[in-house]
């Protein structure tokens, strides 16, 4: 299955010495309704009509039990007074969109109500609040937000545990952003983009570099790592992190297979080599995507390499290579695999 996400970004911070992260949300109250005594209003014919005061106080409670596209809204009827019954009911919608009212349902005590939600939308904010009815009067309680889950048939990739950290490299010490992101999605994901912002002691950007990788399988955790590119790593105080997942999922074509491969670290290039096999009936192209991952099974990096006009029964050598940062952290012992990928 193929298909195109939006842009995932969410941004870290992490400082020498510490990690931290914040994430902040909120909406706003609403006010308290106006006194309706004294609140007068011309009526068609220019008479004064007198709102009706509530003897009743309904309140929006958070909502429990919240899917993908489904939700429980909860509310109670926190005052009735003399009153024999209460209608109530919730109003919804999109962030910002057009409110839709629940069925009511008819309270003759004071208490908790509820309304169960379907058919929402995956991975969205909603606003809802809580609605009271009786004697011509109306009451509403606060708004309050939810946000549904992903979908869970679609890849979902987050990013925890942002580092700064410094290694020895020679006699010299290199900077290094390490950060772990994972699937926690049902399907492979999109390409990723690991984006790292550096800072200097005065908080002035001195560089910016990045790592991609072609794909996360569901469950697994890429272990990011990425080192300055112009910037002495001398200079690095602070860090920023934004990781992005769009474009085109890998697509295993039906007619190639992997008949060997072989992770190589002894010679001067760091590479995965192996032997693709057409077993179709027409010449075809494929990209065979080779994956390293360490002791404890987090993905360190991966390699494409495009084999073009492979004919049918015929098998073709590939060559994966490892550059850079990637190169210096692969070992011998580390396991790999190769994914193969329509071009």
């Amino acid at each position: 299955m193929s298909g195109k996400s939006r842009s995932t970004r969410r941004e870290l911070l992490a400082t020498l010495g510490g990690a931290w992260a914040v994430a902040a949300a909120g909406c706003g109250a609403l006010s308290e309704d106006d006194e309706a005594n004294g609140d007068d209003e011309a009526d068609d014919n220019g008479e004064t009509e007198t709102e009706p005061d509530p003897s009743f106080i309904v309140e929006t409670s958070q909502p429990t039990t919240v899917g993908s596209e489904s939700g429980t809204l909860q509310g109670s009827l926190a005052e009735m007074a003399q009153l024999d019954t209460v209608d109530c009911y919730f109003e919804y919608r999109q962030e910002g969109g057009t409110w839709t009212a629940t069925a009511g349902q008819s309270l003759s005590s004071t208490g908790e109500f509820s309304r169960e939600l379907s058919g929402l939308a995956p991975d969205t904010d909603y606003e809802f609040r809580a609605v009271g009815e009786a004697g011509g009067a109306t009451d509403t309680g606060e708004v309050r937000m939810f946000t549904t889950r992903p979908d869970p048939a679609v890849a979902q990739v987050e990013t925890d545990n942002l580092r700064l950290r410094s290694e020895a490299d020679g006699t010299d010490e290199v900077a290094i952003a390490q950060a772990e992101l994972t699937n926690e999605g049902g399907d492979n994901s999109e390409p990723i983009v690991f984006e790292v912002t550096w800072y200097d002691e005065e908080r002035t950007e001195i560089d910016v570099t990045s790592a991609r990788l072609e794909t996360l399988r569901p469950d697994e955790t890429w272990l990011a790592q990425v080192t300055p590119g112009d910037a002495d790593s001398d200079d690095v105080a602070s860090i920023t992190s934004t990781t992005t997942v769009e474009g085109e999922q890998p697509t295993p074509p039906e007619t190639f297979s992997v008949t060997e491969s072989r992770l190589r670290t002894e010679d001067v290039q760091t590479e995965v080599t192996g032997i693709v096999e057409n077993t179709g009936t027409e010449t075809a192209s494929v990209d065979a995507i080779a994956r390293v991952f360490d002791e404890e099974g987090h993905v360190v990096a991966d390699s494409r390499a495009s084999m073009r006009n492979v004919s049918a029964g015929d098998t073709r050598p590939f060559s994966a290579t490892f550059v850079g940062r990637d190169a210096d952290r692969i070992d011998g012992t580390f396991d790999h695999g190769v994914l193969l990928d329509e071009p």
